[in-house]
C-alpha cells in the first residue's frame, strides 16, 4: 500500500484540509473552516474512527468528515 496523507492550511479558503492519496489516482479530502491569525501557534490533531475523520484545533473539535479508503502504514520519515 502506497498511501500518503497531508494535513495543510489552505490560505485561500481558510480551511484545514486532510488529503489522502492511495498512490494511484484516488484522492479524498476533508476540509474544515477555521480562523487562523498570524503570529499565533496552533495545535491541530486528526483522529480516525472507522471511516470518520475528526479534526481538532487546540483540543476542540472543529469538524469532521468521511475518508472511506483504507490508509496503510508508511514507514517513511515524518516531514513537517
Amino acid at each position: 500500500n502506497n498511501s500518503n496523507y497531508l494535513l495543510r492550511l489552505n490560505g485561500i479558503t481558510n480551511t484545514i484540509q486532510l488529503i489522502t492519496y492511495d498512490g494511484v489516482i484516488n484522492e479524498e479530502t476533508v476540509s474544515v473552516s477555521t480562523d487562523i491569525a498570524a503570529n499565533i501557534w496552533y495545535h491541530f490533531a486528526v483522529i480516525r474512527e472507522g471511516t470518520t475523520v475528526k479534526i481538532y484545533k487546540n483540543g476542540a473539535l472543529i469538524g469532521s468528515g468521511i475518508i472511506a479508503k483504507s490508509l496503510g502504514v508508511n514507514p517513511s520519515n515524518l516531514l513537517i
